[in-house]
């Protein structure tokens, strides 16, 4: 989705990546509004294009959107790593590619912008999410029943799906503006991504999963420095929407059903303290738009995510 799409959802309080498979595509438009481009708290960027991770154009439908399925890196006889989710998992993929190198294991992406990992509604036709994700199960037992060894990273915007159904529930004024793919979209990551994590730990798949990342407020106040992406540093209490509720949701609803030991993988201590969340570290931005976290900083995050490999190829 572009910045110039996300601006009506903005408005009604609900930031959730519709189409984030076509930010590859549209990523050209809307340079980054900032007011001194030469002062050096600023990020080197003289627009915000470049700023979200890409991948190969055989990773792409003829719409521009995820195939679902996408195998970044092959290394024969060497275990995997598949990184399943919505457009938050995507965001991470500079890390998280650069270690799979590194360390020469197999990169698989399962990744579909605004698709949370969830089991399908019962009512039918499925959207292309619900088809991905029962597409993705099978492709991990597979691996399971071949004897390969690998971990599943799931990374999805809860923040953004418990807000939709609070908003949903309580019919607010935002909550009329959604469009039915949202509201779609929403319910699965709510009340269907349990049943999925139930399944995935009586297969006892082996899954960690990335905690909440920092997101731009609907109304963050002005900011003399720039606002797309977002120049000014953040409280951190608005930055992570409801944080202790999504993650003690994420702890009871997701985490609580997977076998194993399942790590929580949290970088936003890269940019966030306790009490800020800053707008740029070491010169580089944040957010790529309201609800993204930028490429150049997630590429810094390995640290986060060596753990995984570590324990794949140790």
């Amino acid at each position: 989705m572009t910045r110039l799409l996300l601006a009506p959802l903005l408005a009604l309080a609900l930031s959730l990546p519709l189409t984030a498979g076509a930010l590859p595509a549209a990523a050209a438009s809307a340079p980054v509004r900032v007011l001194d481009p030469a002062r050096a708290e600023l990020a080197r960027h003289p627009d915000n294009s470049a700023d979200f991770p890409r991948i190969p154009n055989r990773c792409f439908n003829a719409r521009r959107e995820p195939n679902g399925h996408c195998r970044l890196t092959t290394f024969a006889g060497r275990p995997f790593v598949v990184l399943w989710g919505d457009s938050h998992a995507w965001m991470y993929l500079p890390a998280i590619r650069k270690l799979a190198k590194r360390n020469r294991v197999n990169l698989v992406m399962r990744v579909i912008g605004s698709c949370p990992v969830s089991l399908p509604l019962p009512k039918k036709p499925r959207s292309r999410c619900e088809t991905n994700n029962l597409d993705t199960v099978t492709y991990l037992k597979k691996l399971k029943n071949r004897g390969v060894r690998f971990r599943v990273i799931i990374g999805g915007f809860w923040a953004g799906y418990t807000k939709a159904i609070r908003m949903v529930r309580k019919n607010t004024a935002g909550a009329a503006g959604l469009a039915e793919y949202s509201r779609r979209m929403a319910t699965l990551g709510v009340e269907r991504s349990p049943g999925m994590f139930r399944r995935l730990g009586r297969l006892k798949i082996p899954v960690d999963i990335i905690a909440p990342a920092a997101t731009v407020p609907a109304k963050p106040g002005r900011c003399q420095r720039g606002r797309d992406p977002y120049q000014c540093n953040l409280p951190r209490e608005r930055a992570m929407y409801s944080e202790k509720y999504v993650k003690r949701w994420m702890q009871n609803k997701l985490i609580k059903h997977l076998s194993g030991k399942t790590r929580v993988i949290d970088p936003s201590g890269f940019y966030c303290g306790p009490k800020k969340c800053r707008a740029h570290v070491n010169g580089i931005n944040t957010f790529y738009d309201d609800i993204h976290l930028g490429a150049e900083l997630t590429a810094q995050m390995r640290r986060y995510f060596a753990p995984v490999f570590k324990q794949l190829v140790s």
